[in-house]
Parts: C-alpha cells; structure tokens; sequence
C-alpha cells in the first residue's frame, strides 16, 4: 500500500493569517511520516544531518542548508543521521510574492524566484552566506515587530 500523506491543519502551521511570518526554533530526532504543506516556510539547519524528501526527491539536511518548502508540497524526513536542530520561518506566500515581483530584474522583467526554488529547494550556504543567514535569523528575534507568545514561544511579525 502507498504511503498517505497528511494534510497539516491550519492550526498546526502556527501561521497567524494576518501577519506575514512567523518565526520559531525547532528539533526532529526521528523521521517523520509523509506530510501536505498548507503554507510556505524557509527551514535554515543549524545542527544535525538527515534526508528529506519533497515532491518525492531527496535532499540533504546539513548544517548551513537553507530549505525552501512551498504550499502544497508533500515532504518526509526519511533519515535522521543526527538531531536536526533548524530556524523555521512560516510565511505568507502570496503576500511575499507580491512584494518580490514588484522588483525586475536588468531586463524589466519580473523575478521568477518561485520557479527557481521548486526546481532547487536547498542551498548549501559557505562560511560567508552561513554567518549572514545566521544573523538574519537571529534578528527576526529582535525586530520590534516581533511578538513571542508563551508557551511556544513563537515569534510573529507583522506588516
């Protein structure tokens, strides 16, 4: 029998509806069973090493990876070599979208940034692009936008 994959409840994807993203620290320690994304999120990975598999391809999960998943995606963590510890930020895709393709590039024309991260959803950051992610990351936490609610202690910011 194929796997099903579950659908990730609103609730679940602690996006507040009227904010553009959310920010929180999380851990896997083990792999996890097949599950449908309902909103976008960046995953950057701080520790640890594992696989996981979106759309039905596998990717490496290492230190200094920044993951893109869109709505929609279908992911599973099919190994969990080492504990992965990662920032996860929730984000309001068609809000960002309109944002970004307010900008073109050289030629006029707009930034198709979606269709590149589908085809490419990881980057594997150097020293240089890991220590600016980091402190991106980091600075969500210190923006005045930013609301920690307990016990989650999931960051919100607003627009």
């Amino acid at each position: 029998m194929k796997d099903l994959a579950a659908m990730q409840s609103f609730e679940r994807s602690r996006l507040d509806r009227s904010k553009l993203c959310s920010f929180d620290n999380e851990t896997i320690e083990a792999p996890t069973a097949p599950l449908i994304h309902q909103e976008a999120r960046f995953l950057y990975i701080c520790e640890g090493h594992g696989v996981i598999r979106i759309q039905g391809h596998d990717v490496e999960l290492r230190p200094n990876t920044l993951l893109s998943i869109l709505p929609w995606q279908i992911t599973a963590v099919t190994e969990v070599a080492e504990p992965l510890q990662y920032h996860l930020v929730i984000y309001n895709l068609h809000t960002l979208n309109r944002y970004i393709r307010a900008f073109s590039d050289e030629r006029g024309d707009a930034v198709d940034w979606l269709a590149h991260i589908e085809r490419q959803p990881a980057l594997y950051c150097n020293e240089g692009q890991a220590h600016r992610m980091q402190q991106f990351f980091l600075s969500l936490r210190e923006l005045s936008l930013i609301h920690i609610s307990e016990p989650t202690r999931r960051v919100v910011i607003s627009y």
